[in-house]
């Protein structure tokens, strides 16, 4: 029976990359390349939602929005609206909206 509940689960693409995070980041801080460190991973989250919205287009999914996308909502409005009223620096605002969303 667990063999068939394993072979039912899909296998996401966005998981590879998210899974390789902290490999990939240690291998970039540790090499000539560490200049990149401080950028490669916004290009890897770009390149996470691309590969969700092809997925998204290629294959007609329809997204399903559980019982925690309510409660995000609200957590982004809240942070956005802290970040409106109470940000007395934009770019230090920006970045703190960035990191908490």
């Amino acid at each position: 029976m667990e063999t068939s509940l394993l072979r039912q689960r899909q296998i996401v693409p966005e998981l590879y990359p998210v899974l390789g995070y902290v490999g990939v980041d240690w291998l970039i801080r540790n090499s000539s390349f560490s200049y990149l460190a401080g950028s490669w991973d916004e290009l890897a989250f770009l390149g996470i939602g691309f590969i969700l919205v092809a997925r998204i287009a290629v294959y007609r999914l329809s997204p399903r929005f559980g019982a925690v996308f309510p409660a995000f909502l609200l957590y982004l409005a809240i942070m956005l609206g802290l970040f409106l009223f109470n940000s007395p620096d934009d770019p230090a605002g920006i970045e703190g909206l960035r990191v908490m969303v």
